[in-house]
């Protein structure tokens, strides 16, 4: 009855650490792809933004 159980938690932390070692770099990498994805997008808000400002400001 131990050695059963022994094996089970032996599975289950190893299941565990293959599930942590695939899922950590595929974190990084949408981390790594979304961040300047988001700056971008805010960059061009803020461009967009002060470009009608601008526009405003002329036309008044």
């Amino acid at each position: 009855m131990v050695a059963i159980s022994i094996v089970i938690l032996v599975a289950a932390t190893s299941i565990m650490i293959l599930v942590i070692s695939v899922v950590i770099p595929i974190v990084i990498l949408v981390i790594s792809v979304v961040i300047p994805i988001v700056i971008l997008v805010i960059y061009v808000v803020i461009a967009i933004v002060i470009l009608v400002a601008v526009a405003a400001t002329s036309i008044m």
